[in-house]
């Protein structure tokens, strides 16, 4: 990948992220933060537990 390509990829990238953070904001603005938060928090609980079983599963 030359400069040029790796800075347009980049430059996709945060404007994703921006975007992402845009969102966030409207949603703590109305409000809706904590049950957003916690929507989030429980998606990555059940990932880790799913990745624990998974590696349990292997040993296994």
């Amino acid at each position: 990948m030359d400069g040029l390509a790796f800075l347009q990829l980049a430059n996709e990238v945060l404007g994703e992220v921006g975007a992402e953070l845009r969102e966030c904001t409207t949603r703590l603005d109305r409000g809706e933060g904590a049950d957003w938060w916690q929507r989030q928090e429980q998606l990555e609980r059940e990932q880790q537990e799913q990745t624990l079983a998974l590696q349990h599963d292997r040993r296994a």
